[in-house]
């Protein structure tokens, strides 16, 4: 091979390997978002609008990046993304495709940190807060449904709570006997 055919060959892979590290860590917002079963998956906005044709450059559908655990236990997760939401496109090879994964991008201006106690992890979405402290966890909600076979306030092993209509046992007097409870509170219900 000549000198010169061996630096363009050399100026060709440069260039390659330039446009491979430009893809490794593409910043963008969700343009398109589907479920393929259970694995969400995303289209970004990874350029401006091209201005011959006025149209988005979209990434091909890739995987958004969650918790999977292991199914001992471990913890997992499955954070449903929205239109527009920051993300970062991880190509490890710099190629976009399907070795490609999307991760959550940090807060900005338009989606600010939820925390206002920045020693309380904080979940958000829509009207409801969940806040986790190492000593305590707190939930703002419109409405809260809790769907166990057993549910301990206060700690285990307490006393029973008793619900309007169950009966309670009057033990003397001239009202001894069995009373349906007939009111309650009004923020608290239960089945």
């Amino acid at each position: 091979m000549s000198f010169e055919g061996a630096f363009r060959d050399m100026y060709k892979r440069f260039e390659d390997l330039d446009r491979r590290l430009a893809s490794v860590i593409v910043n963008g917002r969700v343009a398109e978002v589907r479920w393929q079963g259970d694995r969400q998956e995303i289209r970004m906005e990874i350029a401006p609008l091209d201005p011959r044709t006025g149209k988005k450059t979209l990434s091909p559908w890739v995987q958004v990046q969650d918790l999977a655990g292991a199914g001992g236990g471990e913890f997992s997760s499955s954070v449903p993304v929205a239109v527009n939401e920051p993300m970062r496109l991880l190509s490890p090879s710099g190629e976009v495709g399907p070795g490609s994964i999307a991760i959550r991008d940090s807060h900005d201006d338009d989606n600010p940190n939820p925390a206002t106690d920045h020693s309380e992890a904080v979940l958000r979405k829509g009207d409801t807060t969940v806040g986790i402290k190492g000593d305590r966890h707190r939930i703002e909600t419109p409405a809260h449904l809790v769907k166990s076979d057993r549910v301990d306030l206060g700690d285990e092993g307490g006393p029973k709570v008793a619900r309007v209509g169950d009966l309670v046992h009057v033990q003397s007097g001239s009202s001894a006997g069995y009373w349906p409870i007939v009111s309650g509170s009004e923020k608290v219900r239960a089945t």
